[in-house]
């Protein structure tokens, strides 16, 4: 045996057990161990010790002083307090004696009041929660000076207040009292002691969260505790905070309490913008009528030109601003931007749809281009019906304000005139009409009306030029020409008034004639609703409310008719609660019989009524009563879409979590999907392929749809799927509706989806695409674009194409590229299927419309309103997309028809939620008018700033321009010149700039 050496060591180790129990020791050795302290703090703490045994003591006589030192060692530990105050932390095993002390003194004692404040802060750390005894001993000490003791002492005690409150208005609800609580006077002296300290500390934010508890918002209108300083913060915060504010009665306070201040702070525009939120005219009519230091002549035209932005339907009676009002400048503003950007050159169908598709010798060759574009057999020299309607709906959008098309300045044109050389040496030259002509007798059916409604929306904004335009069309022997007419004279009056309201006496003809035809009909009526929506129109109401009421079944065309007005009378009165046409369109829906609720239109008569009551809320509540007695599968999707838009854009958790569980179910049979049907089969083999890029082979809907459409399942059954796959369809679009005006619901909203893609039935999927486009309207956010860019390919050829028509109303007015190549890539994939490649060529048009300029997102002036009119016609298009087949195309079209079906032409009721997407200076000249300014502006990302002291910076990542410029989705723009001002606070839109003086004293 070896010799141990003596050099080695034995190393032993721990145990895992051994090594908690070592760690255990040590910790319960640390807390034993007695905290060392300096000699200041020793003597700190035995003056404290000293203090609180000289008040037990009975000598009356020693407790002032040893009160007053422990008042004053606190207040000077507890004026900044960034840890636990050492005398709080001494004073901790005392607390329960100095309240000893307080109840045996008696009333009458002197110090009794000063030592209550004195528990009162130390309860702040001291006290069980819940017990409220900060605010208890306050309120038995004095009732004034609590800034005194702290600003963390300031926020403890308001925490308390609030809770206080709540607590005596459950008991007097509980008790069934007919009065609500109202604070009282005790704890009113408290708040009315916080909420100035609060106000001038930078806790702006602290103070409005106490007054909104106890209801007592009231209190900063005419306050001097809200100042220059600090009346923006103010306003920011009840701004933000009204979107987590359900009771009415307080969501009115909120806004009347902002609009005043405002008012107050001589900020016009501001308090324009709060009383156009919440749609008060008489408020409005205030800050104009207003003259002892009212607003100046350019506030009040900038406030003209707000509510022209709103298109709202106030009449103010004033000659210089009435113009303003009713955009009647907005076709000059909007052609001097497309100038200023080089913008005004026609855009040809070649530019938006070109790509692979064009080789260069078609470029050279225009009469080539559209055979390659639009399916035309060049050998045979014939032409492509569908692929002539996309020519003319991509022209439409793409040109759209710009006042001239293709139809008179692209090469087609030229070519044109470079053919009829001859004829115009005789003096018989090509003009514009026999042009239009031509390319009129290219179209067919629906394209005809298609073609001629087109030059309204080119001609947009410029009534007068555009009527000269159109004129000629209203007198054409086809009637389908003359539709277009009439809805184009409707177009382009969209969101312009002006005195001879020539539209409204045209339009209304064709309705009061019994002898016009159903074509002309359907086109008048649809052209009064986009002409006038939003403007509460009466004399419109008298004309289209018989439409609605008549229930003559005979009439093959009845109901499409009172749908089409159902949902013109939607645009028209948006969001006002109308109670007599609700009665009506309620009415016609009670009558109607089961073969007229089974057709597709009667969604929009149901839509018409929740178009209403857009954003109203419980005020939907009688007819969603009236709505469940309807026995039809119609009643119960008439439901789901009342009140999801009676909740729009309001964030209603609730609501959203009804919608959700209503997605979740599944129907007792799988319905079959469209990916069999005949006009699919060209394209079928592709999808296949791209299955798996949707990730919804495995799903519960598609996995049972094959097995559907070869059994035999029980009509009953059938009926139960049908109606549940309708509610479905509305509740996924109520998702979105419901969120989309909280940027955290709708972030929710979009995860929800992907379970609901993964998980739902067909129909939910189906929805799925328009809903996302609800959410991202003319903003193609990146995941956003990849999801849909996926669904595109989807076995289900209804889903495939709601994603392609999705594509484009998020990239509407945008010219994105990326979409613009997904575009160009899934023509060619849908190259054989029309009635998908229609589509496409739809969501190319939509992605190119306004060549930039125009958007279609219902929020304006940075994001705090939202136009009910607009997002009523997005919400008209989104339902009809919800059955494509039957509406804006016809899936029972063959593929190699040469005929157009459906209606596409009621996709033009977009143009009801068109806008301008620019920033556009003006300065106004000594006789009142607005001429362009350009100046030099910062665009970048906004930033959030509710809540923040100072004057943090409201965006980031900026560049700087020169006005005008275009501003996307989520960018704020802000003066950078130093030598000019904007009169509006929200740099969006026409603003008008004035000249600063003193450039450096303004800084």
């Amino acid at each position: 045996m070896p010799a141990e050496d003596p050099k080695e060591a034995t190393i032993t180790a721990e145990t895992e057990n051994e090594a908690a129990e070592k760690k255990k020791k040590i910790d319960k050795d640390a807390k034993e161990k007695p905290e060392e302290l300096s000699e200041e703090d020793i003597a700190l703490k035995e003056g404290l010790e000293l203090a609180v045994q000289r008040l037990m003591e009975e000598d009356v006589a020693l407790h002032q002083a040893a009160l007053n030192h422990l008042a004053n060692e606190i207040k000077s530990a507890t004026s900044s307090m960034t840890s636990v105050p050492k005398p709080l932390k001494f004073l901790r095993p005392h607390y329960d004696s100095l309240k000893i002390v307080y109840n045996r003194w008696e009333e009458s004692h002197a110090m009794k009041t000063l030592l209550a404040d004195v528990l009162s802060v130390l309860s702040m750390t001291m006290a069980v929660a819940g017990s409220r005894e900060c605010l208890k001993f306050k309120l038995l000490g004095t009732a004034a000076d609590c800034s005194a003791w702290g600003h963390e002492y300031i926020r403890s005690l308001a925490g308390e207040i609030a809770e206080e409150f709540n607590a005596r208005a459950a008991e007097v609800e509980a008790e069934l009292a007919e009065e609500e609580y109202v604070i009282s006077e005790e704890l009113m002296n408290l708040v009315e002691d916080v909420v100035p300290f609060q106000m001038h500390h930078n806790a702006e934010a602290e103070a409005v969260d106490l007054l909104m508890e106890i209801r007592q918002l009231s209190k900063l209108i005419d306050s001097p505790v809200v100042d220059e300083k600090n009346f923006e913060r103010v306003c920011l915060y009840l701004l933000r905070s009204a979107a987590y504010v359900y009771d009415p009665d307080d969501l009115a306070m909120l806004y009347n309490v902002t609009f005043h201040i405002y008012k107050t702070q001589r900020r016009f525009t501001d308090a324009l913008r709060v009383a156009l939120k919440i749609d008060d005219e008489e408020k409005v009519r205030e800050l104009f009528a207003m003259t002892d230091d009212g607003p100046s002549m350019a506030e009040k035209q900038q406030m003209a030109l707000l509510l022209a932005r709103h298109r709202s339907h106030i009449v103010l009676g004033d000659d210089a601003l009435d113009p303003l009002v009713s955009n009647q400048s907005l076709s000059t503003h909007f052609r001097h931007v497309a100038r200023s950007m080089d913008l005004a050159k026609p855009k040809s169908a070649e530019e938006v749809v070109g790509g692979p598709s064009v080789t260069r010798k078609q470029r050279q060759n225009p009469q080539d281009i559209f055979g390659a574009l639009f399916n035309r057999d060049n050998n045979s020299g014939t032409e492509s019906a569908r692929g002539n309607l996309a020519l003319s709906l991509i022209n439409a959008f793409v040109n759209a304000g710009h006042d001239s098309d293709v139809y008179v300045n692209n090469t087609l044109v030229e070519q044109a005139a470079a053919a009829a050389a001859t004829a115009t040496a005789a003096g018989d030259a090509p003009t514009t009409q026999s042009i239009l002509t031509d390319w009129l007798s290219r179209n067919k059916g629906a394209g005809l009306t298609v073609a001629a409604a087109s030059l309204g929306l080119v001609s947009l904004w410029n009534v007068e030029e555009g009527l000269n335009r159109v004129d000629p069309l209203l007198y054409h022997q086809d009637p389908s020409v003359q539709a277009g007419a009439v809805l184009a004279i409707g177009l382009m009056n969209c969101g312009v008034r002006d005195e001879a309201d020539a539209a409204f006496a045209l339009l209304s003809d064709y309705l009061t004639s019994e002898t016009t035809p159903t074509a002309l009909r359907q086109s008048a009526i649809l052209g009064l609703g986009i002409c006038y929506a939003g403007a509460r129109k009466e004399e419109v109401k008298d004309v289209l409310e018989p439409v609605v009421s008549n229930a003559d079944s005979a009439s093959t065309g009845a109901l499409a008719e009172a749908a089409l007005a159902s949902a013109a009378l939607g645009l028209v009165f948006a969001g006002t609660a109308h109670d007599e046409l609700g009665s009506s369109i309620l009415q016609r829906l009670m009558e109607a019989s089961e073969t007229e609720l089974d057709q597709p239109l009667s969604r929009l008569l149901v839509l018409g009524l929740g178009l209403l009551f857009l954003g109203k809320g419980e005020a939907a509540e009688p007819f969603l009563e009236a709505l469940h007695t309807i026995e039809h599968r119609r009643g119960a999707f008439a439901v789901t879409v009342l009140e999801s838009c009676a909740f729009a854009a309001s964030g209603n958790v609730l609501k959203v979590q009804d919608m959700l569980r209503l997605c979740a179910e599944h129907a007792p049979v799988p319905l079959p999907t469209a990916a069999q049907s005949s006009s699919a089969a060209p394209a079928a083999s592709g999808m296949a392929g791209l299955a798996g890029l949707a990730g919804l082979a495995g799903g519960a809907g598609a996995a049972g749809s094959a097995g559907g459409a070869e059994t035999k399942e029980d009509p009953a059954l059938v009926a139960q799927a049908q109606a549940l796959g309708d509610r479905q369809g509305a509740a996924v679009l109520g998702i979105a509706l419901i969120a989309m005006g909280e940027e955290v619901g709708a972030e929710m909203s979009l995860r929800s989806f992907d379970h609901l893609l993964q998980y739902g039935d067909l129909p939910v999927r189906r929805a799925l695409p328009l809903a996302l486009a609800l959410l991202h309207l003319s903003n193609p956010d990146y995941s956003i674009v990849d999801q849909l860019s996926r669904l595109s390919h989807d076995v289900d050829t209804d889903t495939a194409l709601a994603a392609v028509l999705a594509l484009g109303l998020i990239s509407a007015g945008t010219n994105n590229s990326r979409v613009a190549n997904l575009l160009r890539q899934l023509a060619d994939f849908y190259a054989k299927d029309p009635q998908a490649l229609l589509t496409v060529r739809i969501a190319q048009g939509l992605n190119g419309m306004g060549k930039g300029l125009l958007t279609l997102s219902p929020f304006h002036s940075d994001r705090l309103l939202l136009h009910f009119p607009s997002l009523a016609a997005v919400l008209v298009v989104l339902h009809l997309a919800l059955d494509l087949g039957h509406t804006l195309l016809d899936s029972s079209q063959a593929a190699n028809t040469s005929q157009v079906g459906g209606q596409p032409q009621w996709l033009f009721v977009l143009v009801a939620a068109l806008a301008p997407r620019f920033l556009h200076t003006v300065v106004a000249s000594e006789d009142g008018q607005l001429q362009p300014q350009s100046v030099s502006v910062r665009v970048g990302l906004a930033v959030e700033t509710v809540g923040q002291a100072g004057r943090p910076k409201t965006i980031t990542g900026f560049q700087t321009h020169s006005t005008p410029v275009l501003l996307g989705p989520k960018d704020r723009a802000e003066l950078a010149a130093r030598d000019f001002r904007a009169v509006s606070s929200a740099v969006e839109g026409v603003v008008i700039v004035q000249k600063v003086d003193d450039p450096d004293g303004a800084l």
